[in-house]
């Protein structure tokens, strides 16, 4: 079962590192090529987790970052794969201290590196505040900003929002299909997205895997391609 894959202790048990809202973020993070993983936050949603534990296996062995968004999920199953093989990961956290991550409940273990953000003051103005705007918008640019290239798992509105600004800022974007029917769907949904923009002519550099180690491969060698 996936909960009892998540349960195996890895390899890190310090706690994280914690990269406050008003410091340099670039400088603090590990060395590596950053891969940012999104998807869904529901802990079973969308197939066996065991295929993102394998992902993030795959990412640490190649001496690639895992980065995510903070929550549960197939993103968090590939920090607990990364952290299984002494690779580093980081959580972009849509919090202010540590004390609200812990408040609501998204997890700690495995995570190397914790980045708190939080909502900006134009937001706040316009009545946005931090309770309000969990695991949304002002975290879907500090993660892809940060990274190198960007894995597509299956999920709904936030995962698009940073789909979104991964194309805007030009990251390569691998789609991993997880098995079964929801899977199938989510790549015809993806193929037809990647189409779209093939009309009009700006050729996404995206490409479709169903083995993880195939597409950590191919994700490490373009992320070292990207430009700054």
């Amino acid at each position: 079962m996936e909960s009892a894959t998540l349960a195996a202790p890895g390899a890190r048990s310090a706690k994280p590192a914690v990269i406050g809202p008003a410091e340099d973020a670039l400088a603090r993070l590990p060395h590596g090529p950053r891969i940012l993983i999104i998807g869904a936050a529901q802990p079973a949603a969308f197939g066996d987790l065991r295929l993102g534990v394998r992902l993030g296996r795959e990412l640490a062995g190649r001496g690639g970052v895992v980065v995510t968004g903070g929550c549960q999920g197939l993103t968090y199953a590939a920090v607990r794969g990364a952290a299984s093989s002494g690779g580093a990961a980081v959580a972009v956290a849509p919090w202010s201290t540590m004390s609200q991550l812990r408040e609501a409940g998204d997890p700690l273990r495995g995570f190397s590196h914790v980045w708190l953000t939080k909502v900006p003051a134009d937001l706040k103005r316009l009545g946005i505040e931090e309770g309000r705007f969990n695991h949304w918008s002002h975290r879907q640019t500090h993660d892809v900003v940060v990274a190198d290239a960007v894995v597509v798992t299956p999920g709904h509105g936030g995962t698009l929002g940073e789909l979104g600004n991964a194309l805007a800022l030009k990251r390569p974007i691998a789609v991993l299909q997880p098995p079964g029917e929801a899977g199938a769907k989510f790549v015809r949904a993806m193929r037809a997205y990647t189409d779209f923009y093939r009309i009009e002519k700006r050729q996404p550099l995206i490409r479709f895997f169903k083995d993880p180690a195939k597409l950590a491969a191919w994700v490490i060698e373009q992320s070292r391609l990207v430009e700054r």
